[in-house]
């Protein structure tokens, strides 16, 4: 039954929930597939990485992809993230891989409707919380471990808001995984933490305190669940202080782009202004004070966002839904309206329905023929020669090259996967300040950074084309040209500098590095934006 007119519920129509999860499940590896794949090399680094623990049916503990950081310890901290990807990828390769991104992407914004629908939210507003959330996380949409945390979170809100219960094991089956598929688990054990403070200071001054004494007792019980169930991994006692430094680490955080605060110029950092504008104006004019435990987790994920860009999707995940269950009243008491009325007649249900099942069966099936209708290549297969040295590097392991290389730092994921034999210099993962100083010092051209090139021995650089270091070395002498296109040039020490440098890199720019066989796919709308 339809819970607002009473008329029987179409079993066959979509509910509110299955529209949400169909709209982001099927958009996503279609027409936003550049984003998922290509925005850097870690994707690729963590395929690379999921297929050493499969093949070895263990996690490594040290570092196996650098020459500069060779044995070093490696907190294992995503995975069974990487081996999620993995095997996706040895199903159906990368389109398969996108097609599981964007399964998550939908189930991420699904469970979110489905939550406030359940919360008793207004069936519109619950779907404009959704979209908002969507659109502020969207910059972020990558194929990577952090869209588990973003489902980790979403999971944790409907466990925070429940009425407080006595089974434990959903914590402890919740935070057993999360730890093992992103570090993000630390943001949930923080959100724990402050709910309970929240509820402890409203069982202070509430006019009936004994329910949120209730509520402390059972959110520090979770909390007490959720650390114990978090040190189920590999790392044991190691993740969560390797996790806690990095993110501490004023080096991490001033050298990696993710951890600095938003650029209010950008696109991105706008959207998240306006959220966060709108959130402070429902607080503002409603009638009375939120709950202090939303209160204080929509301050904290703001100023947590406000810190570093990479919490955004947090943000806009957590605090207009937060907000909504407190404004849902207020809402209500607006003059009606026909998207109201279509939307509270038509959209009510919270159930999922067999729409979402059918969409995720077809784009996972998709996924598994690599992308491909017959002819058409609806989600690519590769990665994207325009941003990936992909024709430089197949050319230079058919040959067969030795020796060192040095490398440019997003490139290092790609070079993993797609030259495995061949130590990087750098890559993705977390790096301390020595080694991303001495990539600092090369690129920047600082004094000594071509001993730092001879100190390790390097007899081959890859580069783009435009990277200033390129026509440093060859205008050095001793450098040469050994391949190049529009997206990378390979430097070999030894032979002869082209007679005209700049003439000759612009050359460069002029090559293909589409390779013979690269299909790419049908739609793009971020090629289409930039």
């Amino acid at each position: 039954m339809n819970a607002r007119d009473g008329r029987p519920a179409r079993w066959w129509a979509p509910s509110l929930v299955d529209l949400v999860f169909m709209l982001w499940v099927v958009i996503q590896p279609i027409a936003f597939h550049h984003r998922l794949l290509n925005s850097d090399g870690d994707l690729a680094r963590h395929i690379r990485s999921g297929d050493i623990i499969l093949s070895e049916e263990s996690v490594p503990s040290t570092d196996l992809f650098s020459f500069t950081s060779a044995g070093e310890p490696s907190i294992p901290h995503e995975w069974l993230s990487q081996v999620f990807f993995a095997l996706a990828h040895r199903l159906g390769g990368l389109a398969l891989v996108a097609c599981l991104a964007g399964l998550l992407i939908g189930l991420v914004y699904a469970l979110l409707t489905r939550f406030l629908l359940r919360r008793g939210v207004d069936p519109l507003l619950a779907y404009l919380v959704a979209m908002a959330a969507a659109v502020g996380g969207a910059a972020h949409w990558l194929a990577r471990p952090h869209l588990f945390t973003l489902l980790g979170v979403v999971l944790l809100l409907q466990l925070l808001e429940a009425p407080p219960r006595r089974r434990w094991w959903p914590v402890a089956l919740l935070f057993v995984l999360w730890a093992n598929l992103h570090g993000g688990y630390l943001f949930g054990l923080a959100l724990l933490g402050i709910y309970a403070v929240g509820a402890f200071l409203e069982s202070r001054f509430a006019a009936s305190p004994d329910p949120w004494r209730d509520r402390v007792r059972q959110h520090l019980t979770d909390l007490a669940i959720a650390v114990v169930a978090s040190l189920a991994t590999p790392g044991l006692l190691s993740l969560p202080r390797a996790l806690l430094g990095a993110v501490t680490s004023s080096h991490v955080v001033n050298s990696t782009s993710e951890y600095l605060s938003p650029d209010f110029h950008g696109s991105t950092a706008q959207i998240f202004l306006w959220l966060t504008l709108i959130v402070i104006a429902a607080l503002a004019l409603g009638r009375t004070r939120p709950a202090l435990p939303r209160l204080l987790a929509v301050l904290a994920i703001i100023g947590l966002a406000l810190f570093a860009r990479r919490n955004i999707p947090l943000m806009a995940l957590i605090a207009p839904a937060l907000i909504a269950l407190d404004r849902d009243a207020d809402w209500r008491r607006l003059p009606s309206f026909q998207a109201r009325r279509v939307f509270a007649r038509d959209g009510f249900r919270s159930s999922v329905g067999w729409p979402s099942g059918v969409a995720a069966i077809l784009m996972l099936s998709l996924g598994v023929a690599h992308g491909r209708v017959r002819q058409i290549q609806l989600v690519p297969d590769q990665f994207d020669p325009l941003e990936f040295p992909v024709r430089v590097v197949h050319r230079a392991r058919a040959d067969n090259l030795t020796g060192r290389l040095f490398n440019q730092f997003l490139w290092g994921g790609y070079l993993v996967y797609a030259w495995p034999e061949k130590p990087v210099f750098i890559e993705g993962g977390h790096y301390g300040a020595r080694v991303t100083g001495l990539y600092g010092k090369v690129v920047f051209r600082d004094p000594g950074w071509r001993l730092v090139l001879r100190d390790w021995n390097i007899r081959y650089v890859l580069v783009p084309p435009t990277e200033p270091v390129a026509t440093a070395l060859l205008e050095g002498k001793g450098w040469s040209i050994r391949d190049c296109d529009r997206t990378a040039v390979l430097l070999e020490l030894g032979g002869e500098a082209p007679a005209g440098i700049p003439q000759a890199l612009d050359g460069c720019r002029t090559i293909s590095p589409i390779p013979a066989g690269y299909r790419p796919a049908l739609i793009d709308i971020d090629r289409l934006l930039d």
